[in-house]
């Protein structure tokens, strides 16, 4: 697991994050570089990546969770985490 910081580990705390789906999410999930950091979150070939390790059964308990996110920061530390409410866009929009 990746240093975390007092805020991150408050806002797991709060949220009901836990430690160990914390880990799946950073290993499983998909990067994309926001404001200096990247964010980390399941998309469907990190979902059918968890579902196939984990098994039917474990995977169907961590469907509550499949909207969390993590914000990792370029030192490596967890910034923050919490769970999704909007698509999160992977192009970068040209200025034009």
């Amino acid at each position: 697991m990746l240093a975390l910081s007092r805020h991150a580990s408050r806002r797991l705390q709060q949220r009901a994050i836990s430690p160990t789906f914390l880990d799946c999410l950073l290993y499983y999930g998909a990067r994309v570089r926001s404001n200096g950091a990247d964010i980390v979150f399941l998309d469907r070939k990190a979902k059918r990546a968890l579902s196939q390790d984990l098994g039917t059964k474990m995977y169907s308990a961590t469907e509550k969770k499949q909207k969390v996110y993590a914000v990792v920061g370029d030192d490596g530390n967890v910034i923050t985490a919490g769970y999704r409410f909007k698509r999160i866009r992977r192009r970068v929009r040209s200025w034009r």
